[in-house]
Order: structure tokens, then sequence, then C-alpha cells
């Protein structure tokens, strides 16, 4: 019997699996279970995000290291929030040849969908080291209404 340790890649690995996926609009599964799905546009590179649900908020941080905050779009639209922009390569950067190029440029864009029971008027947003931080408060699920009938 072997026991297999702790990869620290397999993280890696699970975010380089899901943007294939989100790169051809399938929804994955992730080890939780839930959907891994967010909306990409072809062309346009796809920023990482966290998507967290507490008691009374929905919580997404997208990793945009970079990323300057005024190059940062943020709405909604039909219960989805899109986070969009554009990252501008430094053109010090043009000068000899690149050995390695990992680091990604230009428009970039990831949709989130929201779950119906959200206010989307009180969300708030933060930028910090180049990590963005959305909180879209929730609303009380509601049961629905029972109706007699007259």
């Amino acid at each position: 019997m072997s026991i297999i340790g702790y990869d620290p890649d397999f993280r890696s690995l699970e975010r380089s699996v899901n943007r294939i996926f989100d790169d051809l609009n399938v929804t994955p599964r992730s080890r939780s279970g839930r959907s891994a799905s967010s909306l990409a546009t072809p062309g346009v590179w796809a920023p990482s995000v966290d998507v967290t649900e507490t008691d009374k908020d929905l919580v997404i941080h997208a990793e945009l290291p970079g990323v300057p905050k005024d190059k940062v779009k943020l709405d909604i639209r039909d219960n989805h929030l899109i986070i969009s922009g554009n990252h501008e390569e430094n053109q010090d950067y043009n000068q000899g040849s690149a050995r390695v190029r990992e680091r990604r440029y230009g428009a970039f864009s990831r949709t989130i969908p929201l779950p119906h029971n959200v206010k989307t008027d009180d969300t708030q947003a933060k930028f910090d080291q180049g990590v963005l931080e959305v909180c879209v408060p929730k609303t009380e699920v509601t049961e629905g209404k029972k109706i007699t009938i007259q």
C-alpha cells in the first residue's frame, strides 16, 4: 500500500483545466461538486477567481496582478457579474529578445453567474495588491406565498 502525498501543483493543474473548460464554455465540476462555471470570451484572457458564499454575502476575489485599478470595469447584467478591462504591456520589455513570456496582456473578461437572491444595488468592490474583491449582499430567501382561491 502506498501513500500519496500532497501535490502543491494540483491547484495549478486544476486552474489550467478550468481555464480550458472556460474557453470552451463548458461547465466543469470542482472537487466540491459545485459548478466552476464562468463564461469566457474567445481571444480574451480570463483572470483566476475564487467565489465564496457566507450567510450574508457572495464574495468574489479576482487575481489581476499588475493591472491598474482604473483599467478594471465591473458590470452586473442579467444576473451576471462581469469583470473586464485591459492590461497594457510595459513597453520597456520590448527591448531585446524574450526568453520566457508567461504574463498575460491585452483585454480580459470574466463573467460570473449570480444567484437570484442577491442585492445587486448594494454591491461593493475594492482593489488591493492586484486582487479585486467584490462583495454582493444576499437577500433573505423567500419560501414563496400561498394564494387562496376565492
